[in-house]
């Protein structure tokens, strides 16, 4: 954590990505419809990415995955009923496009039982097969 991860774009765009902090959420952190979900805990990551290119650098939360160290789990996308708001983890980082050294800030959330060792992935938003930019491996 901490250190930036120079990810590639399968277009070319280039960014370099840093999760800042990793954080596990004990049941309760994500909600539907504003109530809060018995048992759902999260791992919330926050992340910096600052694009290194001319080319836009695309980036989307639905093409962020988290899945526990070991691999032996399916990886769970990022989704939007985390409360960050009531975590105070603002702002939540969706989706956009930068570039010339523009920079984006936020957090992404997932949805999962446990803390521990997460294997986070960012695949590229503009490719119809998965085509990872970057990784990492956190620990919450």
């Amino acid at each position: 954590m901490g250190v930036p991860v120079h990810a590639r774009a399968a277009g070319g765009a280039t960014a370099d990505i840093t999760i800042d902090s990793a954080t596990w959420l004990p049941p309760g952190c994500a909600s539907h419809f504003a109530s809060p979900t018995p048992g759902s805990a999260c791992n919330v990551v926050e992340m910096t990415i600052t694009a290194t290119s001319h080319y836009f650098f695309q980036f989307d939360q639905r093409y962020m995955f988290a899945g526990y160290g070991g691999g032996n789990d399916a990886p769970q996308p990022a989704t939007m009923a985390v409360d960050y708001q009531r975590l105070n983890k603002m702002p939540p980082l969706e989706s956009g496009g930068l570039h010339d050294g523009q920079t984006a800030h936020g957090f992404v959330g997932f949805a999962m039982p446990t803390g521990g060792e997460l294997y986070i992935t960012i695949n590229d938003p503009s490719q119809p097969a998965p085509y990872t930019e970057a990784a990492w491996i956190v620990h919450t």
